[in-house]
């Protein structure tokens, strides 16, 4: 008998675990999803700005630099194994 009364109690924990767990996930759920910033133009030109500076950065180190990973996809590293 005191098994079966073990296994309720474990049942019975696990399922008010799940409620909770719930119950959780909807009670921090924000009301409406973000919106975007708005930023005024001096503001929105400068992180234009520096989005275009990063970007031409990246690409020119994707081009020229051995460890990046385009140049990894051209590079041949077994081409003398010996058999």
């Amino acid at each position: 008998m005191r098994g079966l009364e073990g296994q309720m109690n474990r049942d019975r924990y696990i399922l008010l675990m799940g409620a909770l767990l719930l119950a959780s996930c909807t009670f921090f759920r924000p009301g409406s999803p973000a919106r975007p910033v708005r930023l005024d133009k001096a503001a929105a030109e400068k992180v234009i700005g520096e989005i275009e500076k990063e970007r031409a950065h990246n690409k020119e180190w994707l081009r020229s630099s051995p460890m990046s990973y385009l140049a990894a996809v051209d590079r041949i590293d077994f081409n003398e194994k010996k058999r």
